[in-house]
């Protein structure tokens, strides 16, 4: 064996162990990733699960410090009501003292009427009284006396009766509208505890959510950081493979479309701006970093854009390529990736695919469906290792 073919094999077994090693670190990269997408979608969802609990609770929150305070303010007007109420009882006490003593005297004047008519005999009857006069100027007075004397009574009984219906009437009122005031008192003051320990405990439970989205907001960036540097080292790794794979194919084949990769990419980079879309629809996150649009303390970056498609959505490749890869990514379903020269289509969230590695591709091809569940496409574009922003190339 001449020392040049020993150099050649040399170098043969090593570029060999290098392509294995770099398939090797490819693979346990690939399974760290979706190691890491799984936990992210899974810490995600419970972000958002305790994001809508925090939402509700701090609603609830409001809406019973509303109440107390609602609360209070009646308590307080009731308050105010029973002290009115007290007071006009008092005072209708000291009335109904009033006309205690007024009837008292009342009494006692009837009685002495009663004992001077003894006296003076009218008690034998009004005629007797009438007939003992000394003439007639005496008889007449007499006889207007008796009719005084007789309305007087009638009007002192009637004013006794009156005020002592009046005085019962009176204190019975008021006594319920005292009872009634009282009740309502102790039923709001007691709603307005309750009400207390309610809102401790949702403030309780505001504290205890907003701690939990705290851990969850750390976790999230972490899995963000990690998720990040692993991509990164992906497309290096898958880069590496590319070009590799691509190096042996132009040195072993007489393949068409190889041979055409220069012209394929230029023709391609005439076309910024006037790209046909992959899918019908509309933008729903575009290219590069952004607030999440839940969490807006949290700044997320898009690799490509979200094209909002219809359920079972056509897929379209955007020009002349060829499929280099067909995967399938936790969280984005199948993925196709198309070569147009140096540059990369990607087309993820596709539920079917219709194609298969190396097909050759033209503008319009079918490359496969959107989900049923009307999941959005994620379309991205790539010159060599260099991201794009997908929304300057379409038109």
């Amino acid at each position: 064996m001449t020392a040049k073919s020993f150099k050649s094999i040399l170098l043969f077994l090593c570029l060999l162990g290098t392509l294995n090693l770099c398939a090797q670190s490819a693979e346990e990269l690939k399974n760290r990733r979706n190691k890491l997408i799984r936990d992210l979608k899974s810490t995600t969802q419970q972000l958002d699960r305790t994001k809508a609990q925090k939402s509700k609770a701090i609603k609830s929150l409001n809406l019973l410090q509303q109440q107390i305070e609602q609360r209070r303010e009646l308590i307080e007007t009731l308050n105010q009501e029973v002290e009115l109420t007290n007071t006009r009882i008092a005072d209708n006490q000291d009335i109904l003292n009033s006309l205690g003593l007024d009837l008292e005297r009342m009494r006692s004047e009837y009685a002495s009427t009663l004992r001077a008519a003894y006296r003076n005999k009218m008690t034998n009857g009004w005629l007797g009284f009438l007939l003992s006069a000394d003439g007639f100027n005496d008889a007449f007075r007499r006889y207007n006396y008796l009719r005084q004397y007789q309305r007087y009574r009638r009007n002192q009984g009637r004013l006794i009766v009156a005020t002592q219906e009046s005085m019962r009437s009176r204190t019975i009122e008021l006594e319920i509208q005292r009872v009634e005031k009282e009740e309502l008192l102790i039923a709001a003051s007691e709603q307005g505890q309750e009400l207390e320990s309610a809102l401790q405990t949702q403030v309780g439970l505001v504290d205890e959510l907003s701690g939990e989205e705290k851990k969850l907001f750390a976790r999230v960036k972490q899995q963000q950081r990690e998720q990040a540097a692993l991509d990164a080292a992906i497309e290096k790794a898958i880069a590496e493979e590319i070009a590799t794979r691509a190096s042996s194919k132009l040195r072993n084949s007489g393949d068409d479309f190889e041979e055409n990769i220069p012209a394929i990419g230029k023709n391609f980079a005439e076309q910024r701006g006037h790209l046909n879309w992959p899918v019908q629809g509309s933008v729903i996150k575009p290219f590069g970093k952004q607030p999440h649009p839940d969490v807006p303390s949290v700044t997320i970056y898009n690799g490509g854009i979200d094209l909002d498609a219809t359920a079972g959505a056509r897929v379209q490749a955007v020009f002349t390529g060829k499929v280099i890869s067909i995967r399938q990514i936790p969280g984005y379903r199948n993925t196709v990736m198309v070569r147009h020269g140096d540059y990369y289509t990607v087309y993820s969230n596709l539920e079917k695919v219709i194609v298969i590695e190396g097909d050759e591709v033209e503008l319009g091809t079918s490359l496969g469906f959107t989900s049923q569940n009307g999941d959005p496409l994620h379309f991205e574009l790539w010159r060599g290792k260099e991201r794009q922003d997908p929304g300057r190339w379409l038109h």
